[in-house]
């Protein structure tokens, strides 16, 4: 995605600009903080003091502070996650309610490192075998066994802007970034998605060496969603299209943020997709490494985390 963003950068795989998180890579020398058996946060200030203890409701755990029937259940991993990073930033904390079960590479995120700064936090998922300690160095690269960057399942994270104007306008960066062909990739064309969307399809022009589309975006709900990809593969057979498709029918029936994007560039080993809003001063992003639903699905389930408020 463009647009300055702290806690993420890019790389490129062939000519796509592809999308991962700043620490994603970075080699992390955190202490290793084991999951609670029953997960208590601590207060925003750092002074140890517990702000809550979560209580187990079917399997999950509240948020602190929580009541049953009357607050969200929260993943253990999350719960671990926020307990750390909470203390550590003056980012309003957001997390996922829920954690996709699985994706296209068949991960399950089941281990965490967690990244947490003033004004940015993250949290990087991966699927370990076994299950790892929070922050555990088996996650750090190059040597750790669980470094490899196949083990990645994805990531959840905020940045902190001191105007609400500013946040605005570094998510409108990033659409408009992310929207601009490829050079050479400019002939213009427009495809039916599912509920009658429209969607704007970039293809490669003659003498380019290349052949076929290389982006397409469509509008719904107040989001702009981007796929893009140098393989052939995405855009013969309707790969593409059924991906769309599939987006379409999950975000009408499960509300996403009000404003916001998603690009989800094809590389060899799937989908590498973030979703990006704006909420306030604050950016927040989903991010997963092997497929586009998984990110919408985090997307959809983010809240904001009890016990955590900026000062």
């Amino acid at each position: 995605m463009g647009g300055p963003s702290i806690w993420m950068s890019r790389y490129e795989v062939g000519a796509a600009r592809l999308v991962t998180v700043l620490f994603l890579l970075a080699a992390v020398s955190l202490p290793a903080t084991r999951l609670p058996s029953w997960g208590r946060a601590l207060d925003r200030k750092g002074s140890g003091a517990f702000i809550g203890a979560e209580k187990r409701v079917d399997g999950g755990l509240l948020a602190p502070g929580g009541r049953a029937n009357s607050a969200p259940v929260w993943p253990k991993l999350v719960v671990a996650a926020m307990a750390y990073a909470a203390p550590r930033t003056e980012v309003p904390l957001e997390a996922p309610r829920s954690l996709p079960a699985h994706n296209p590479a068949s991960l399950v995120a089941n281990s965490a490192t967690v990244q947490s700064a003033d004004q940015n936090y993250n949290v990087t998922l991966k699927d370990c075998s076994p299950p790892v300690a929070l922050n555990s160095s088996a996650m750090s690269p190059p040597s750790g066994p669980c470094s490899y960057q196949m083990a990645l399942f994805g990531s959840f994270g905020g940045q902190a802007y001191e105007r609400q104007e500013t946040a605005s306008a570094a998510l409108a960066a990033e659409i408009a970034t992310d929207l601009r062909p490829f050079s050479g990739c400019t002939r213009t064309s427009h495809v039916k998605l599912a509920d009658g969307i429209e969607a704007t399809v970039s293809s490669w022009g003659p003498g380019m060496g290349e052949t076929g589309p290389c982006k397409a975006s469509w509008q719904a709900q107040g989001w702009t969603f981007v796929i893009s990809g140098m393989t052939p593969h995405l855009w013969v057979g309707g790969l593409w299209t059924a991906t769309a498709d599939q987006i379409i029918a999950y975000v009408r029936g499960h509300a996403l943020p009000a404003r916001g994007e998603m690009d989800s560039t094809n590389a060899g080993d799937g989908l590498i997709t973030s979703l990006t809003w704006d909420t306030g001063t604050d950016l927040y992003q989903t991010f997963t490494y092997h497929g586009a639903l998984p990110a919408v699905e985090m997307a959809a389930s983010m809240a904001p985390y009890p016990g955590s408020t900026k000062g």
